[in-house]
């Protein structure tokens, strides 16, 4: 299965909508759609973007192909990024345009996805990754830059760092502060954040949990 934030909205991508499990949504109530032709396609995520209802999903045997059939009505862009904690379990927020989000950035031609989210952490917020654990969690979203419609993947890894305050907020990518953040608080900065950053942190304490 795959979740896309698309303008605000849950869109879901599978073969058998019935294992989505609806009611454990916010607003409980979802759209379906029978994937028939590209075209199709096309006006369905159309009409998803002004829809009143938060949560879609699209359904096709092959959900690979639905994925490609998908990515073929955006500009697909590869990026990676880091949850990072520290010895005291806290979490490294970056804040850039107005919102509260993990650092993270494109992968470079060549590149392995875990050494661009290293690389990224490091070069937006000054700190050095001590380790990178394990993988957390793939996130897609949707969003239109200079009238061209981009869907971005991002992959997320759990690092580790030692607690330091010598921050290095890279300026010319926006970002204006970097602050480690108690898990106590984290709901907190959540509120004015991403859907898909959300996703990422909830996915990282539903790990603990298991």
């Amino acid at each position: 299965m795959y979740k896309i934030s698309h303008f605000g909205r849950n869109l879901f991508l599978s073969q058998d909508p019935s294992l989505i499990n609806v009611m454990s949504l916010k607003f409980g109530k979802a759209l379906t759609y029978r994937f028939k032709s590209k075209k199709q396609l096309r006006k369905i995520i159309d009409s998803i973007g002004i829809s009143e209802l938060k949560n879609h999903i699209i359904y096709h045997e092959n959900e690979e192909k639905l994925f490609n059939e998908l990515t073929t009505e955006f500009t697909l862009i590869q990026a990676a990024g880091g949850l990072v904690i520290n010895e005291y379990e806290e979490i490294l927020l970056i804040y850039r345009n107005d919102k509260w989000d993990l650092p993270k950035g494109k992968i470079e031609p060549n590149e392995l996805e875990n050494d661009a989210a290293i690389r990224e952490v490091q070069e937006e917020t000054g700190i050095a990754v001590e380790a990178l654990l394990h993988k957390i969690i793939d996130t897609y979203h949707t969003y239109i830059l200079k009238r061209t419609k981009i869907l971005k993947r991002n992959v997320w890894y759990l690092m580790h760092a030692k607690k330091s305050d010598r921050f290095k907020p890279q300026h010319e990518e926006g970002i204006q502060k970097v602050a480690w953040v108690k898990p106590e608080d984290i709901q907190i900065y959540l509120q004015n954040s991403y859907a898909s950053i959300n996703e990422v942190v909830y996915a990282y304490f539903s790990s603990k949990k298991e």
